[in-house]
């Protein structure tokens, strides 16, 4: 009776131990689907420039696990795979010199606080293949000075660049129809902000404790400003005459100043101003698919005006750019 007990007994716990299918890889750490994908769950390496692998024995790396990289202080940088498609909460906690991360293109899914208190990241680019971000993601980054926003989010998170005092260039989210709460919460180097034009809800707090902003442009399409959104901010609010925008400024004691509409610039996809490089990239990425314009940005892409983007306007546009059009 004692045999046959034993024999279950270790029946069962081989079956534990190739149920969970957790292995190592160098110095990755994972674990095998039921369907094939593997998960990055840990890092044991003291490199300081890690790139994590695309596959892992023929099989493609889709999820990188909650706190997978937390507290790892001697990365530098980080290269995440285009195969991975979801960062779990707290994936790169606290990573203090973490100085750089390239996201590719495939990458669907934050979680919350994934880049949390990344002291020593300075730029950063949301690939547009993200289409939802927990809250924090950046929070505490306070050497980032420069971030692009995927074009495929509709809003922005709570605290997302919460506590990123050194940011300055905010750009993309083109399609986005909220700021969330406290999401540019004291961003104490940001002077000036557009919001982009499919917005409709600025959140409470949302630019609380941005003690450099002096002027933000709001559309005509936002409708809703919560309280305290722009708290401790010596600001100017650009906005048309009649909007929503006008009236929270002069209930608000917050000077107004009178949108012109200019028109867009035939080129000028970015509308920075300038035709250059940034906006042909731009219009390849709309001609892909893979980057939605603004009604602006459509009409300064069109360059033939035919009510449509294609081949023929990216070639005028280079023919701008090198100045022999």
């Amino acid at each position: 009776m004692k045999k046959k007990i034993s024999v279950i007994l270790i029946i069962t716990l081989l079956l534990q131990i190739f149920t969970l299918s957790a292995f190592c890889a160098g110095d990755f750490a994972y674990t095998v689907s039921s369907e094939g994908s593997v998960t990055i769950t840990g890092y044991t390496g003291a490199d300081t420039r890690v790139e994590i692998p695309a596959e892992i024995e023929g099989k493609p790396v889709r999820v990188i696990r909650d706190g997978a990289f937390r507290f790892k202080n001697t990365i530098k940088s980080v290269r995440i795979p285009e195969s991975v498609r979801l960062i779990e909460t707290r994936a790169f906690d606290y990573c203090t010199a973490l100085e750089s991360v390239e996201l590719c293109e495939g990458v669907e899914t934050f979680g919350d606080f994934v880049f949390n208190q990344c002291i020593k990241l300075e730029k950063i680019r949301i690939p547009d293949s993200v289409t939802a971000m927990g809250v924090c993601v950046f929070a505490g980054c306070t050497s980032l000075t420069e971030a692009y926003v995927s074009s495929g989010l509709s809003s922005l998170s709570v605290s997302t660049f919460n506590g990123c005092t050194s940011l300055v260039t905010v750009s993309g989210a083109d399609n986005i129809t909220e700021i969330k709460a406290a999401a540019f919460g004291n961003c104490k180097s940001l002077a000036s902000y557009t919001v982009p034009e499919k917005v409709e809800l600025i959140d409470r707090n949302a630019f609380n404790g941005c003690t450099s902003l002096e002027r933000i442009d709001i559309p005509t399409g936002v409708s809703s400003i919560g309280a305290d959104a722009f708290n401790g901010c010596p600001l100017t609010i650009v906005a048309e005459k009649g909007s929503f925008a006008e009236s929270y400024a002069l209930e608000n004691g917050i000077a107004f100043e009178e949108k012109k509409y200019d028109g867009p610039v035939t080129g000028d996809v970015s509308g920075d101003g300038e035709i250059n490089a940034v906006d042909s990239n731009y219009m390849k990425r709309a001609i892909a698919g893979v980057l939605s314009l603004s009604e602006k940005q459509t009409a300064a892409a069109d360059t033939d005006g035919n009510k449509a983007i294609n081949g023929k306007d990216s070639n005028t546009l280079k023919r701008m750019i090198s100045g022999s059009n």
